[in-house]
Order: structure tokens, then sequence, then C-alpha cells
């Protein structure tokens, strides 16, 4: 869970910032493959069953999504504000 959270907003935060669609994917890619070696080394290890590795991803994709949606929203405001003072 952690290391989607991590690599997720990592790659959350760069892909905007990439100059060609070439690096967006790799950015993102490079971030999913991560992850996912990420939970195959855990099991692979014996640290953890896959079914725990399963439940860390999808409460990590659901807490990402809603801490994205939030940032999202709130930055969206202050736009919205700062071109209502400008007008």
């Amino acid at each position: 869970m952690s290391a989607l959270i991590c690599y997720g907003f990592l790659a959350y935060l760069l892909v905007p910032k990439m100059p060609s669609r070439g690096w967006k994917w790799a950015v993102g890619i490079a971030a999913l493959l991560i992850v996912l070696f990420d939970g195959f080394s855990r099991v692979f290890q014996g640290n953890h069953y896959l079914t725990d590795v399963l439940a860390g991803y999808a409460l990590g994709i659901a807490w990402a999504g809603l801490v994205y949606t939030v940032i999202e929203r709130i930055f969206i405001k202050k736009e919205e504000l700062q071109n209502v003072k400008e007008k």
C-alpha cells in the first residue's frame, strides 16, 4: 500500500512536467513496475500472502484516488478564486 501511494504520487507529480508523451509513459510504466515488483518480492520472500498484497493494492488505489481528488478540488477552487479576483 505504501509503495503504491509513494510511487503513484511521485508519478502524479512528475507526469505533467514531462516534455513529451514518451517520457510521460516511461514515468508511468516505471512507477507501475516498481509497485508490482515490490508486491511480488513480498510474496516471493514469504513476508505476505498474495491476498495481503492485493488488498494493499486495493486500499492504496482507493486512498490515492481520494487524496488526488481532494488535491485537484483544492487547487481548482484556488485557481477559480484567483481568476475571479483578477477580473
